[in-house]
């Protein structure tokens, strides 16, 4: 889809790399890590579930492998990362 950045004058355009199809219900966050940790990624979703993701080739962004599934047992609507890991 389109994605407005201020002082641009055309509309710039997201490129779907990959699609991540491990949760079976909503994805509610979504938030890359600090780059200290490499190009990895998390989300949480409404069955309770963390997932962790990597990029082990950042030239090939159509690979993410799952590296942790954490269940928290509640919905979850919101996630950040730790900043003493940056």
């Amino acid at each position: 889809g389109d994605v407005t950045v201020p002082g641009a004058r055309t509309p710039r355009h997201w490129v779907r790399r990959t699609n991540l199809v491990d949760s079976r219900t909503s994805v509610t966050d979504v938030k890359f890590g600090p780059k200290t940790l490499g190009l990895v990624l998390a989300t949480c979703s409404a069955d309770g579930v963390i997932r962790i993701y990597e990029a082990p080739d950042i030239m090939n962004l159509s690979q993410w492998t799952l590296q942790h599934d954490i269940n928290v047992k509640l919905s979850c609507s919101c996630l950040s990362w730790n900043p003493s890991l940056a």
